[in-house]
């Protein structure tokens, strides 16, 4: 015997689940009217830097841990509406969780509010957004399915919001830990593009000595009905681009290492007082950098493709791009920079009072040859 579905919410349930859309559609609309594209958001960055923190004062992790609260409140109160709305319950109980989910909603927007005011660095201001935006919208998908009593999508979006849910758990609790966040998951989008096209580079290998033992796996691994195998103009030309994309994401690891001594040390160093005002400046710069180059690798990796329409244009418009690039970070990390010779290389009482301790003193060695290695490696490319 088939099951019937539940009725639908009467009159006082359905008016009281349009008043939580309204509302959570009045959040989104007021974060998304103060939102900051990506040209806006860098030059805000640009004006404040000077003043966002390495390590959070106290009053932000108050309002962070409050904020996740929200975000698991509401996670706990969506898991007995989904339960709620398809049992035959009565309207008072759905009146009941529909409460539930606007007081939390209410509470995750005033915590929100209160966090983006921060100083924050880029990757916190974007993680808080994108959060808060995905879950209002998941949110309203939920309630109108509510309203509708169609229950086709109800566990998918329900899931949606518990995986934003577990996302906001663990939003990092400093612009510190969002940086070095930022530079490794650059790092793992730069190496999953040299793992796809290294695949390709040995199949197009395979192809050329002609391997019979290998080629037809690799043809099924590795190309799509349209793609062909690379030329010996092109092989050549897609190993030089992978070879920069490895150096790339040797930067970015030594650089992350880098920042993390240099920061620590300019925030506890209270001689130099203005070290910390400088350190600021350079931080950003250098997670700008990082970015810049995670965003050159992708679109380079769309032109390598076979075939490659034009291997100079490509060679001209991306390769050169993410090289220089490249060579700002160099520069940024080593040029001219007093911080890093203070705090890494110079060996005197002030320096060795701030890296007292002997794990301090390894990871200055370690980033010391870290950096010899890297200066070679984008010499012996140019």
């Amino acid at each position: 015997m088939s099951t019937l579905p539940p009725p639908p919410p009467d009159a006082s349930a359905t008016s009281s689940l349009q008043t939580l859309i309204e509302q959570l559609r009045n959040y989104e609309v007021s974060i998304k009217n103060n939102l900051l594209n990506d040209e806006s958001l860098n030059q805000y960055i640009e004006t404040i830097q000077s003043n966002i923190v390495w390590k959070n004062d106290a009053y932000y992790q108050e309002q962070l841990s409050l904020f996740k609260d929200s975000s698991e409140n509401i996670s706990n109160s969506c898991t007995k509406f989904t339960k709620l709305i398809t049992l035959k319950v009565t309207n008072e109980a759905i009146s009941s969780i529909v409460d539930e989910i606007k007081v939390h909603s209410h509470n995750l927007y005033t915590y929100f509010s209160a966090l983006i005011i921060h100083p924050l660095g880029k990757p916190l201001y974007k993680l808080f957004t994108n959060s808060i935006l995905g879950l209002l919208h998941h949110l309203i998908c939920l309630i109108n399915i509510g309203l509708s009593s169609n229950f086709v999508d109800l566990n998918s979006v329900t899931g949606i919001i518990w995986e934003i849910c577990g996302k906001i758990k663990v939003i990092p609790i400093s612009n510190k830990a969002a940086f070095k966040r930022n530079f490794l998951e650059n790092v793992y989008k730069i190496k999953d593009v040299i793992r796809e096209f290294a695949g390709y580079v040995d199949a197009s290998i395979n192809n050329i000595n002609n391997d019979d033992t290998n080629i037809e796996n690799d043809i099924e691994k590795y190309s799509d009905d349209d793609n062909e195998f690379y030329n010996n103009e092109e092989l050549i030309f897609v190993q030089k681009c992978i070879k920069l994309m490895e150096v790339c994401v040797d930067t970015l690891k030594i650089s992350n290492d880098v920042m993390t001594i240099v920061a620590d040390n300019a925030e506890n160093d209270l001689i130099n007082e203005n070290n910390k005002i400088l350190c600021r400046i350079w931080v950003n710069k250098l997670v700008a950098l990082s970015d810049n180059i995670d965003e050159t690798i992708i679109n380079l990796g769309a032109e390598l493709y076979a075939p490659i329409v034009d291997i100079s244009e490509v060679e001209s418009s991306y390769y050169m791009e993410l090289y220089h690039q490249l060579c700002s970070v160099k520069d940024l990390i080593i040029k001219d920079n007093t911080m890093i010779q203070q705090y890494i290389y110079h060996n005197n009482t002030e320096a060795s009072t701030l890296s007292s301790d002997n794990s301090n003193s390894n990871s200055n060695n370690e980033c010391i040859l870290g950096l010899e290695n890297i200066i070679q490696q984008i010499n012996l490319l140019g």
